[in-house]
């Protein structure tokens, strides 16, 4: 009987000692609450900047792509130009190799800018949570990543026509080969 006592007045004592404990306890956990709730804050601001970069970088990628698109169909009017002036005898053969090799660089560009807008786009997938690996394959397009996202499907249909390395047309110039990209 003694023991229940003397056990009971030890929790006792202690408890009183604990009630003078607990304002500094409750502003602790108040002040806890604060932080959790200010880092959950800042991890949605930081989500919501990555999101918002990663469309200005997009959309900045987009505007190349037109850019560049436009700038390789001026070229290659300007390579089949030189070519038929060429047939012609109206222009040398430097000159007309100068021009295809214009043309070249141009498809480079081309291909470099695509692939910029290809990862700006997975940049955008990843930043709001969507699997990019999923929208795209070897022969996936842009577009037909882009819709499938605003149907809200997991995983947009393979394309039906795939690209195809071909020569350039030229007479005896088997070293230029051109990539053929379908036009989106």
């Amino acid at each position: 009987l003694n023991t229940n006592w003397i056990s009971w007045g030890a929790s006792v004592s202690w408890n009183l000692l604990k009630v003078f404990q607990y304002p500094a306890r409750k502003k602790l956990i108040n002040a806890q609450d604060r932080l959790i709730h200010a880092r959950s804050l800042a991890l949605t601001m930081t989500v919501m900047t990555q999101v918002h970069l990663s469309r200005i970088r997009l959309h900045h990628y987009q505007r190349e792509f037109q850019a560049i698109r436009q700038h390789q169909a001026v070229q290659d009017r300007l390579v089949r130009q030189m070519r038929l002036e060429f047939e012609a005898h109206r222009v040398s053969e430097l000159e007309l190799i100068r021009e295809e090799l214009g043309g070249i660089l141009a498809s480079v560009k081309y291909d470099i800018t695509y692939s910029e807008l290809q990862n700006a786009y997975a940049n955008l997938l990843s930043s709001i949570g969507r699997d990019p690996r999923i929208y795209f394959s070897r022969q996936q397009r842009l577009v037909t990543a882009s819709a499938a996202l605003k149907k809200g499907d997991d995983a947009p249909e393979a394309p039906r026509r795939k690209s195809v390395v071909r020569p350039a047309p030229a007479a005896g110039r088997e070293y230029l080969y051109r990539l053929k990209v379908p036009a989106s």
